[in-house]
């Protein structure tokens, strides 16, 4: 039997892919080394974002029942959430996708996979080896932990590990700046743990745009989480029992720090045991190169995900793996990464989709921008929750939104009206009409339309 389309790996990228093709009639093969869903669902996001709503929880409660929440047991707490992620969560939900794969007709194959040529893989699971056929394949391996780099690495964990903490630790050190470390270092200061990020140079967040950065970065300072920017780690050493670390800030001072954990999110592609060079898959820098269709340097063969190193996000992986799909099934399309929306799941949130200012100023257009605090929103006022804005990225001779950051409570509930109406260059002034649901933070767009009708009113009249 030949395969019209082989997918390797069951995570986002992989399980978005297969259901695609699924629409089109096509046979299919996924091929999964140990469990469905990937990173995402079994240690990486899934579990954050669960830890991440429990500590908002703590947040609303302190802000709402001060009295009550000195009472909770933290650890007690703790402990029973990584055991229902570990024991329930992540078997429902990786069933939940098990059981859609299913009903989609997509044949699961277990095991690790070893390309034999570009039309064949060879399969080792536990009845032995296997080959499978197919027309065109979609890499989908994702990554794996990646701690080389450090000194001593077996002291430096990755996000995982959370799930097999039996106390918590007193203090942690998280490595890096990502979305995900904000995030868990949001979370861990909730449960009482001393946090420390140390944001390294040409971190994630210094993609996005600044202001708006700061602004969260400040409210988590608040909140008394620290923050070491542009340091270079020199060592990690054990000392009793607690880990060292020494090292190298921006001013060329040595500086040591001691800590009960140290977490790093930091991965790369897994594909080592695919043998892509034998059958001529380019790869450059440790990245499997691909087009922005994510055709790969065999016109039949795609990846998608965190193989690619476009991206570590599963919505992107997703979105790739979809494309790649299409192209498969002969639908030409290509990836759009400017409208990929993005979130921090902190308290207050940040969310952002479209141009950054200094992406805008990049690509040499005229644009101008419009920030809203979101005490103008009733439902901040309403929460008691005021501290948050809302940069709008917008071009004032098409009068359409170029980009949106914003740092609130539930910002990202926001974003999907965002995207939409950057993608469908909506004007700015026909927003002014819309009845957005109240009291809701959609209703910041609102806001935007009124400032700029005021704007343009004031422009007028001192035109004469």
């Amino acid at each position: 039997m030949i395969y019209d389309l082989a997918i390797l790996g069951g995570g986002p990228a992989g399980t978005s892919a297969a259901s695609t093709a699924s629409a089109y009639g096509a046979r299919i093969v996924l091929i999964e080394k140990s469990r469905l869903g990937g990173q995402c669902l079994n240690t990486g996001c899934y579990p954050l974002t669960k830890l991440c709503l429990f500590s908002r929880q703590l947040v609303e409660m302190r802000k709402s029942f001060p009295n009550l929440t000195p009472s909770i047991k933290k650890e007690e707490e703790f402990l029973k959430l990584t055991h229902f992620v570990s024991a329930t969560l992540v078997p429902t939900l990786s069933e939940m996708v098990r059981k859609s794969l299913a009903d989609e007709k997509i044949d699961i194959v277990y095991g690790e996979a070893q390309f034999f040529s570009r039309n064949e893989v060879s399969v080792e699971g536990n009845d032995g080896w296997r080959t499978i056929r197919f027309r065109h394949a979609i890499i989908c391996t994702g990554s794996v932990p990646n701690n080389d780099r450090f000194s001593n690495n077996n002291l430096v964990d990755n996000f995982g590990v959370l799930l097999e903490w039996e106390k918590l630790p007193r203090s942690v050190l998280l490595i890096e700046c990502g979305f995900s470390e904000v995030e868990l270092a949001f979370a861990l200061n909730e449960l009482g743990i001393d946090v420390t990020v140390i944001k390294l140079e040409n971190s994630i967040l210094s993609n996005e745009e600044g202001d708006i950065i700061d602004y969260l970065i400040l409210f988590l300072q608040s909140r008394g989480i620290k923050f070491i920017n542009d340091s270079q780690i020199l060592d990690i050493s054990r000392d009793k029992e607690s880990k060292q670390v020494e090292l190298l800030d921006r001013f060329d001072q040595h500086r040591l720090f001691s800590f009960d954990k140290i977490i790093t999110s930091s991965r790369k592609p897994n594909y080592s045991n695919l043998d892509l060079p034998k059958i001529g898959v380019k790869i450059e820098d440790g990245l499997i190169q691909t087009n922005r269709k994510m055709q790969t340097s065999l016109d039949n063969i795609y990846a998608a995900g965190e193989v690619t190193g476009k991206s570590w996000s599963a919505n992107i992986a997703s979105e790739q793996g979809i494309v790649a799909s299409l192209n498969c099934m002969g639908e030409e399309t290509a990836m759009d990464y400017e409208l990929i929306p993005k979130k921090i799941l902190t308290y207050p949130e940040f969310a952002a989709v479209g141009l950054t200012t200094h992406t805008a100023k990049q690509s040499g257009r005229p644009f101008e921008i419009v920030d809203i605090p979101i005490s103008s929103c009733a439902k901040a006022q309403i929460r008691e929750n005021v501290l948050g804005l809302a940069r709008f990225v917008l071009d004032p001779v098409e009068d359409t939104i170029l980009g949106v950051h914003i740092v609130c409570p539930d910002a990202s509930e926001v974003l999907t009206a965002m995207a939409f109406a950057i993608k469908s260059k909506i004007k700015v002034r026909d927003l002014l009409h819309f009845p957005f649901p109240h009291p809701t933070y959609c209703e910041l767009i609102h806001h935007l339309a009124t400032e700029k009708k005021r704007r343009l009113t004031k422009a007028i009249l001192s035109t004469g």
